[in-house]
C-alpha cells in the first residue's frame, strides 16, 4: 500500500528546512558568513535526502524487498541519497517528482464536470535529476572542516548560487506529481506545497484501463 502519510511528512520536514535556509540567507555576508553558508549546505543535503526518502513511499514494500535481496540490508538504515535513487531506478524509473503548472484559461470537461488543465514544466528551470546529483556532491564538501592543505571549496560561488538553488527546489516541488503504475491503472499523487504557514496538500487521481477488465 503506498504510504501517503509518510510522503506528506517528508514534504513538511522539507518545507521547514527550506524556511530555515531562507532565514540563513540574511547572514551569508559579513564576518561569520561561512558558518551560515555551511549550515545552509547541511540543510540542503538533508533536503536532498528527504526527496530521496519520499520517493520510496509510493513503493516502499518493493524497495524493502530489493534492498534485502541485494545484500540482506534493512532499508530503514539507508541514508545515502545517491544510492537510494539508484535503487529506485531499478524499481520505478519514473519515480522522480514531476513539476507541473496549471494552464491559464484552460478547462477540461468530462461527464458534465469541469476541471483545470495541468501541464508539465518543460523548461528545466527546476531541480532536475541531473542537478540533484551535482548538488548532492557539491554540498557534501561543506559538511566537514576545511583541510588547510586543500584548495578552496568554492564557498563564495556557493553563496552566489544559493538563491538560484533554492528557487530550483521550490520550482520542482511547489506543484508536483508522482506516478504510481499498476497493471491496469495509473495513479497520480498531485501535491501542492503551499506557503510556509500551510501544510502540503495531496490530491490522488486515478485513471483506469477499462479494456483490461
Amino acid at each position: 500500500m503506498p504510504e501517503v502519510p509518510e510522503y506528506i511528512d517528508c514534504m513538511k520536514q522539507l518545507k521547514l528546512r527550506l524556511q530555515h535556509i531562507d532565514q540563513l540567507i540574511n547572514f551569508t555576508s559579513g564576518e561569520h558568513s561561512a558558518f551560515a553558508l555551511e549550515s545552509a549546505a547541511s540543510q540542503l543535503r538533508k533536503i536532498l535526502e528527504i526527496i530521496a526518502f519520499s520517493s520510496i513511499a509510493p513503493c516502499r514494500w518493493l524497495y524493502e524487498k530489493i534492498r534485502f535481496e541485494y545484500d540482506k540490508s534493512d532499508y530503514r538504515d539507508d541514508w545515502n541519497a545517491r544510492s537510494i535513487l539508484l535503487t529506485m531506478d531499478k524499481i520505478k524509473p519514473d519515480f522522480y517528482p514531476n513539476p507541473f503548472k496549471y494552464s491559464t484559461g484552460l478547462v477540461a470537461e468530462r461527464d458534465g464536470k469541469r476541471g483545470r488543465v495541468i501541464s508539465p514544466i518543460k523548461n528545466e528551470d527546476y531541480l532536475t535529476r541531473k542537478r540533484f546529483e551535482k548538488l548532492y556532491t557539491r554540498v557534501g564538501k561543506f559538511l566537514h572542516a576545511d583541510n588547510p592543505w586543500r584548495a578552496d571549496k568554492g564557498l563564495a560561488h556557493f553563496r552566489n548560487d544559493l538563491p538560484k538553488i533554492i528557487a530550483h527546489i521550490k520550482q520542482l516541488l511547489n506543484y508536483h506529481f508522482v506516478q504510481i503504475k499498476s497493471d491496469n491503472s495509473l495513479k497520480l499523487w498531485m501535491v501542492q506545497m503551499g506557503t510556509y504557514d500551510q501544510n502540503p496538500q495531496m490530491l490522488i487521481a486515478e485513471a483506469i484501463d477499462e479494456s483490461a477488465s
